[in-house]
C-alpha cells in the first residue's frame, strides 16, 4: 500500500530566515517508509524532526451509546499508560496533556475516528514526575481527567 503525503513550505531565501512547518501523518501499525522529496532548491530543509507520540488500536467492533473518556490504566504509572475512549459517532478527537498550571505539553491524538472503542497508548518518559491532567475534546464532548507518572 503506497500512501502519499504532499506538504508545501516555502523557499525562505537563507540559513538565517526560516519557517517552521509541521505535519501529523496517521500511518496503520507495522512497518513503514517516509521518504522525502525536495521539488525546488534554494534553502529548502535545514532541520527534520520525527517524534513517534502514540500507538492506536480499535479495540472492537461495537458502537457505543455515548461518547466517553474513561480513566488511563494503570494510573500511577512509569512511563507508558493507556487512554481508552469510545465515540458514539464519527468525530474529530484531540487528547492534549496539560500540566496542572494549564500550559499543554503534547497531544496525544489529533484526527478524526469512526463510531467505536478506541485505546492510545501514550509514553511520557521525557516527563517528571507529578500529576497530569489529559483533556479529550470533539465537536460535542469535551471531558478531562487527572493522571499520575511516578519515577
Amino acid at each position: 500500500m503506497t500512501i502519499r503525503w504532499i506538504i508545501s513550505f516555502p523557499v525562505t531565501g537563507g540559513w538565517q530566515d526560516w519557517t517552521t512547518v509541521a505535519q501529523q501523518i496517521v500511518l496503520e501499525a507495522g512497518e513503514s517508509t517516509l521518504k522525502i522529496v525536495c521539488n525546488v532548491g534554494g534553502f529548502n530543509i535545514n532541520w527534520i524532526e520525527f517524534e513517534t507520540v502514540t500507538s492506536l488500536s480499535k479495540t472492537d467492533e461495537h458502537i457505543p451509546a455515548q461518547t466517553r473518556l474513561f480513566q488511563n490504566y494503570p494510573n500511577p504509572f512509569n512511563p507508558e499508560t493507556q487512554i481508552h475512549f469510545e465515540l458514539e459517532k464519527p468525530s474529530h478527537v484531540n487528547i492534549t496533556i496539560f500540566d496542572l498550571q494549564g500550559r499543554a505539553l503534547k497531544t496525544i491524538t489529533d484526527g478524526y475516528y469512526q463510531a467505536g472503542q478506541y485505546s492510545v497508548k501514550v509514553n511520557i518518559s521525557d516527563f517528571p514526575s507529578g500529576t497530569y491532567i489529559y483533556k479529550m475534546t470533539t465537536g460535542t464532548y469535551s471531558e478531562m481527567k487527572k493522571m499520575l507518572l511516578l519515577k
